[in-house]
């Protein structure tokens, strides 16, 4: 495992809120970016831990998270709440599909969404099962912002007790 430089919390929460704040659909990804709690102060826990590799094209990583996001109407499904990840990448890195993230989370399936900082869009989606969760953030030069949820996230419709039920032939 090699080492890299960490960013702070407060720098991943800032960078991670200015990309999905501009990205289509951003907001609603990820709505505890965008409240402020009653304190005043954006709400998460440093989570550097969680992150055990980066990509090989990556030179500095932070994470952060974002406890208790509220289910989505339709949906009975409770969360834990967000990991958001910031990777930056090496000054000399270019584009590459040899992209691994692995992140230290609880046993469990996860929705992984990969923002582009350069483009301000969402260029990757993935349901990644842990532990540990492993996760292939596509990469063409910017830095990135990879938001992981539980699966159902927030924007699903599926109700938790529809999650393993199968059709029926």
């Amino acid at each position: 495992m090699r080492d890299w430089d960490r960013l702070g919390g407060a720098q991943v929460f800032a960078f991670t809120q200015q990309v999905l704040g501009l990205s289509p659909g951003g907001r609603e990804a990820a709505p505890a970016l965008f409240t402020a709690p009653s304190g005043g102060g954006p709400a998460f826990a440093p989570a550097h831990s969680s992150v055990l590799s980066i990509p090989a094209w990556a030179g500095a990583a932070g994470a952060i998270f974002l406890p208790e996001c509220s289910p989505s109407a339709g949906s009975s499904v409770s969360l834990a709440g967000l990991l958001l990840v910031w990777i930056a990448p090496l000054s000399h890195a270019a584009p590459s599909f040899a992209s691994q993230l692995t992140l230290d989370l609880p046993a469990g399936r996860y929705a992984v969404t990969t923002y582009d900082a350069a483009k301000y869009l969402a260029v990757g989606s993935e349901i990644a099962y842990g532990p540990p969760v492993v996760c292939g953030p596509p990469f063409d030069g910017a830095a990135l912002a990879v938001v992981v949820r539980p699966w159902p996230g927030p924007s699903s419709k599926v109700l938790g007790s529809e999650i393993h039920r199968q059709p029926s032939y």
